[in-house]
């Protein structure tokens, strides 16, 4: 017995199509884009449904949001803004009830959700059992830009288990190194890779990533270049061990100290955010270390 999750179109001529868990996965992560979608605003339906045996067995939940996509029909991710969530007023003895949160959260509601009603669920069963139905048109899935990845085989998946574990090691080593250090081994693997030139492609990446590391330590003892400077806002579990990001505020800076100095704005502006089983955390870095989704523009002033 497992749980899955499917999601379903409602097209404006009243059209049913699926999304394949593929594609789904890879508009959310920006790699792939619907055009015949390009521009719209999309009624899409987000199905859990029980398994048993590897087959459907029925349908535990239903939800209904609307995807946005842009003009090249990549779906636009809007960072949502949460902060009805965090209002929790003490106990009062006061009459007036502050009934803004309970507003906010029906205004974000109205705007990002719709209930599906039965008879879309009818018609969204018939899609998973159509041996059910006495009459169902064919629910065509979506067609994703994206190149279909190829299937990987159980030794492909053991020598990248190999590989992962070994640049786990490699980048440990690499992270003690000293500045120093890390310019003349730069140098080395560069004269390796011309002397072995079966490996010379692994040899001349390695030496790349050793001068990026190399050029990290000295922003970090400079302080110049290019730094972010950002706050995350984190929901924890009861027993603090695992942690959701809901939202992640970025500013681009010049230099070190001005990042600093964003960074306890953006933590001042955002203290507000913090509550039972949410922290909020600043922080900078470098732009070689992290590139941020999105970038808060810099603030005049």
């Amino acid at each position: 017995m497992g749980i899955t999750v499917r999601h379903f179109v409602f097209e404006k001529a009243g059209n049913l199509r699926s999304v394949p868990r593929r594609i789904c996965e890879g508009l959310w992560q920006g790699e792939d884009a619907l055009p015949d979608y390009a521009g719209t605003r999309q009624r899409v339906a987000q199905i859990i449904v029980e398994n048993d045996d590897g087959k459907p067995a029925r349908i535990l939940d239903a939800k209904g949001s609307f995807w946005e996509f842009d003009e090249a029909g990549k779906l636009v991710i809007e960072p949502f803004d949460f902060s009805w969530a965090f209002d929790r007023p003490g106990r009062s003895k006061a009459t007036v009830v502050d009934l803004r949160p309970k507003l906010e959260r029906k205004k974000w509601e109205a705007k990002h959700r719709w209930p599906v009603t039965g008879e879309e669920l009818d018609g969204i069963s018939a899609a998973i059992w159509p041996w059910a139905a006495a009459e169902i048109e064919e629910v065509r899935p979506v067609k994703g830009t994206a190149v279909k990845v190829p299937p990987l085989t159980h030794d492909g998946e053991r020598a990248l288990s190999k590989i992962q574990a070994a640049f786990g090691t490699i980048g440990y080593e690499l992270e003690q190194l000293s500045e120093p250090a890390l310019k003349g081994l730069a140098y080395e693997l560069r004269r390796y890779a011309r002397i072995y030139d079966g490996e010379k492609i692994l040899y001349e990446a390695f030496a790349a990533e050793v001068d990026r590391l190399k050029d990290i330590r000295i922003r970090q003892r400079t302080g110049k270049g290019g730094w972010y400077a950002f706050v995350r806002i984190m929901r924890w579990d009861e027993a603090r061990t695992q942690a959701e990001e809901i939202d992640t505020i970025v500013e681009f800076c010049e230099g070190k100290k001005a990042a600093l100095e964003a960074a306890r704005r953006l933590l001042s502006e955002n203290a507000y955010r913090l509550g039972d089983g949410i922290t909020v955390e600043a922080d900078v870095a470098t732009e070689l270390d992290w590139v941020p989704k999105r970038v808060r523009p810099k603030q005049e002033g």
